[in-house]
């Protein structure tokens, strides 16, 4: 991990390669995610956040990289976090879901897990509920996957915490042919 030890909003990353896969695969990601807070204000909730990056055009992900990503941070004054879908595109971050994703109490782990199908079909479901579905082919599979961490210099680095991270490829079948009773 990286840290960014600065005076106002600090960060921290993580990230490793995605190895590079015919974008005719469905891709699929999963990992928990759980923050530590209580109730806090909008100034701080807007400053405390984890990013995972589902793909990045960059390692480093402080760098503001091309990249689709979920958000999950603290809503203000209750004892709940949101989580939405976005994608970024040199600097715009674009929200790629119109309403939060997952509404999850504080202190409890949320489990996301979201599907990219080969034409760009984005589907998220948050602790096995479909959360529905949104399109953007914009960025191929074949770049860096990781989580990122925003705290205020207030606030403690620990109330952060991901588990159980996988990414999986598929391959896309479109036509099956039984040629005979042992050959497919």
């Amino acid at each position: 991990a990286n840290f960014d030890k600065g005076s106002s909003t600090r960060k921290a990353w993580f990230s490793t390669l995605i190895p590079e896969s015919p974008q005719t695969y469905t891709f699929e990601w999963e990992f928990k995610v759980r923050l530590d807070f209580g109730p806090i204000s909008s100034s701080l909730a807007s400053k405390n956040k984890v990013r995972v990056y589902l793909n990045s055009s960059q390692a480093d992900l402080n760098e503001g990289p091309t990249s689709y990503f979920i958000e999950c941070k603290p809503v203000a004054d209750e004892n709940l976090m949101e989580c939405r879908l976005y994608f970024s595109n040199g600097g715009e971050e674009i929200l790629l879901t119109s309403t939060s994703i997952v509404q999850s109490a504080l202190y409890e782990f949320v489990n996301v897990k979201i599907r990219r199908s080969r034409n760009g079909n984005f589907e998220t479901w948050i602790n096995g509920i479909s959360q529905g579905k949104v399109n953007n082919s914009s960025l191929p599979i074949n770049g860096f996957f990781g989580g990122q961490i925003f705290f205020s210099a207030g606030s403690r680095e620990d109330k952060f915490h991901f588990d159980d991270f996988s990414f999986i490829k598929y391959p896309f079948i479109d036509t099956l042919i039984i040629s005979d009773e042992k050959t497919i």
